[in-house]
């Protein structure tokens, strides 16, 4: 038998088979255009190249590649919808960040709020009292120590409260003496007032030795008055 009748032959039934390509096979459902349009080229191709034999060997080659083009749109199909998919999830993330950032800030302001809810505070007002000392002294008297302590530890929990320390002495002496008394003066009663647990951040600590005197007068019973530590506590400031 010659090729040419045989080639022809072969070549309407793979165009026969192009045209067809929608139909159904009985036993294995539907037949996708990909695989038969790879089966119908390549056996044309085949067909065209090679003779008969050709055209077998090229239709089992165009249905490989029928398939691949088949499983290469699946595979891009895959890939654009892992794509979507990683862009949501990067979103996410981000929206988790902003919301992570604005809870952090929510929990500071909270923090504070309470902070300052559960400090104690006196309303504004000012308290003055003084502390005595005996001639040429700088040493308290337990009295006097014992009305300190109960002060300082009544007003150092109070978040709004100072306290001012003015160091004085009478006009007996020397001038520089007199400062120099009235800084040991002051000192000590300042020194006490920490020990009890007052903030030293809130206290203001200054000594005027005998420039301030309380009373015009030159005798022993005006000079007690002379010979103190002024004490002013400040709260509502």
């Amino acid at each position: 038998m010659k090729a040419g009748p045989i080639l022809m032959f072969i070549t309407l039934s793979m165009m026969n088979t192009l045209l067809h390509a929608n139909e159904t096979k009985p036993d294995d459902g539907p037949v996708s255009n990909q695989e038969v349009t790879g089966t119908g080229i390549g056996a044309l191709i085949g067909a065209i190249i090679a003779g008969p034999p050709g055209a077998i060997v090229g239709g089992i080659t165009g249905n490989f590649a029928g398939s691949s083009l088949e499983a290469e749109e699946t595979i891009n199909s895959l890939k654009t919808q892992l794509g979507n998919e990683k862009m949501h999830a990067e979103n996410l993330h981000q929206e988790t960040h902003v919301l992570h950032g604005q809870l952090a800030e929510r929990e500071q302001q909270v923090d504070q709020l309470i902070q300052t809810l559960s400090t104690p505070k006196l309303l504004p007002g000012k308290m003055t009292f003084y502390i005595q000392f005996r001639h040429d002294s700088s040493q308290l008297e337990p009295t006097f120590i014992e009305q300190i302590n109960s002060i300082s530890r009544m007003f150092a929990v109070y978040e709004n409260v100072s306290v001012e320390l003015y160091g004085h002495a009478d006009r007996r002496g020397a001038s520089y003496y007199n400062n120099k008394l009235s800084k040991q003066r002051v000192r000590t009663v300042a020194r006490l007032f920490c020990n009890t647990g007052w903030p030293e951040q809130k206290m203001t600590v200054l000594a005027f030795g005998e420039s301030q005197p309380l009373t015009e007068s030159h005798d022993p019973e005006g000079y007690v008055f002379d010979r103190r530590v002024q004490v002013v506590i400040t709260s509502g400031q």
